[in-house]
């Protein structure tokens, strides 16, 4: 918590003492979580969105096999025409350039539609082995979407936009 306060003090120069008279708040402010908060650090891989960005904890930083300065990108794969899971790689597993850069603080820009896209899915995702491409994973958020074995037949990745999607019916 931070406090902003007025305290005034009787002082005496000569004997370097001072004696409170009065205090004020002005101002209280509950702080925020700090970036190392979101991700729980365990040893299971955790995704944690945030505003603006997401979080990974070290563990899905190692399972990535990425490190600050690499990019990473979201697609999503669609299981029987209705529901669409996210799954996340390294660029160099999408055969793309771009995607969104992981900072030292282990978070990755993530706004707009995507963020809207991929907050439909839940604000904490562990990560699923996705057998049809060495090195993504699928996201699996604290949103009930499919079943274990929905998730389990996802087998192949469609490209698809973020503008594919109607975000108002997630």
């Amino acid at each position: 918590m931070i406090v902003k306060m007025q305290i005034t003090f009787e002082y005496n120069p000569e004997t370097n003492e001072y004696t409170p008279l009065d205090q004020k708040i002005i101002k209280e402010k509950v702080k925020e979580k700090t970036e190392a908060q979101y991700a729980e650090e365990s040893d299971e891989p955790q995704l944690t969105l945030a505003e603006g960005k997401y979080y990974l904890n070290s563990a899905a930083v190692k399972l990535l096999n990425v490190e600050p300065g690499d990019r990473l990108d979201i697609k999503y794969k669609p299981i029987d025409g209705d529901t669409v899971f996210p799954i996340i790689g390294p660029v160099s597993v999408w055969g793309v350039v771009g995607g969104n850069k992981l900072t030292k603080s282990l978070s990755v820009s993530c706004k707009g539609s995507g963020r809207t896209l991929l907050e439909g899915y839940g604000d904490t995702f562990s990560f699923n082995a996705y057998t049809a491409i060495p090195g993504a994973y699928i996201l699996v958020g604290n949103k009930d979407r499919a079943s274990e074995e929905e998730i389990e037949s996802i087998d192949e990745v469609e490209d698809y936009n973020v503008d594919d999607f109607d975000l108002n019916n997630l």
